[in-house]
């Protein structure tokens, strides 16, 4: 982690993990939340007034802010304002002490996804923020698409090859997660933390029981759609194809073996009749030479 001296704010990158801005000018309140959302697994940077939060949110792309309202510099509703001029898709969780319905139809009417009054526990803080991120997964793109595979995230219906799958709301939920990360690897904690809100045990077998059976699904699926030859009728085409072999291997070893008796035979009759034989077989041979004629 490493602070910009310019604007303020502290960053730590990580790759692969969900970005989030804690914008909170309340010292130790922003280091704890930024230190209960990093141990969490997200990569976070925090800064104190809202003019460093403007500069970060020009700089950076974040998944999630959390904004505070009473805020130095610039007011954290001014900051929501600029934001939601040119960005609709980050989410915004407010964090205030202003706890009257007023100020909270305000902020959502401003643009905010949430509204969290102070003072709040961390661990409802982090509930939110599951919640939140997971909104974040929804996309433009309402249909995520895998070779055969689409997933439609507007109405949860997962199909191959246009044949309908029956999934469990968590197996459509695993799948949307996995469709969303394609082309890296995605471990049973993230599933956890972004699926089943971190409820589950880590040593817990549930996440590969619902892999497994929304796998079990797609290839039933498959099957469905491109059906193959029955097993028996294969067995039958094996056989034929061996009966046919052993037909054929049998009369080449019959052929084999009758020319290996004649051979021996006409041994045996050379062997016997000597010289006499073999002069009674030329004259039998040239008996059957066409005549050569002589111009």
């Amino acid at each position: 982690m490493k602070k910009n001296a310019r604007n303020g704010f502290f960053t730590g990158r990580v790759e692969n993990k969900m970005r989030l801005l804690v914008v909170e000018d309340e010292h130790s309140l922003r280091e704890d939340i930024a230190r209960k959302l990093r141990l969490s697994g997200y990569e976070v940077d925090a800064c104190a007034d809202g003019e460093a939060a403007l500069e970060a949110l020009t700089a950076e792309r974040y998944d999630l802010v959390l904004l505070d309202l009473n805020l130095p510099k610039v007011d954290g509703m001014q900051v929501l304002r600029s934001l939601r001029q040119h960005d609709l898709e980050t989410c915004v969780l407010i964090l205030s002490a202003r706890s009257e319905i007023s100020d909270k139809v305000e902020g959502l009417d401003a643009g905010a996804n949430d509204y969290l009054s102070k003072p709040f526990h961390l661990a409802e803080l982090e509930a939110r923020v599951r919640s939140l991120t997971r909104r974040k997964f929804i996309q433009q793109d309402v249909c995520l698409c895998c070779g055969r595979l689409s997933f439609n995230t507007r109405s949860r219906v997962a199909t191959v090859d246009g044949q309908t799958l029956a999934l469990t709301r968590k197996e459509s939920g695993v799948l949307e997660y996995l469709l969303l990360h394609q082309g890296r690897p995605v471990s049973q904690e993230e599933l956890i933390e972004h699926v089943w809100d971190g409820s589950v045990d880590s040593f817990s077998n549930s996440i590969r029981v619902h892999i497994s059976a929304c796998a079990k699904s797609c290839g039933r699926c498959w099957a469905t759609t491109h059906p193959q030859p029955h097993r028996g009728r294969l067995r039958d085409r094996r056989r034929g194809t061996m009966k046919r072999l052993s037909l054929q291997w049998r009369i080449t070893l019959l052929t084999a073996l009758l020319i290996a008796c004649a051979c021996v035979c006409m041994n045996l009759l050379l062997y016997r009749t000597g010289a006499t034989g073999m002069d009674a077989l030329n004259g039998f041979m040239m008996q059957y030479q066409p005549a050569v004629r002589i111009p």
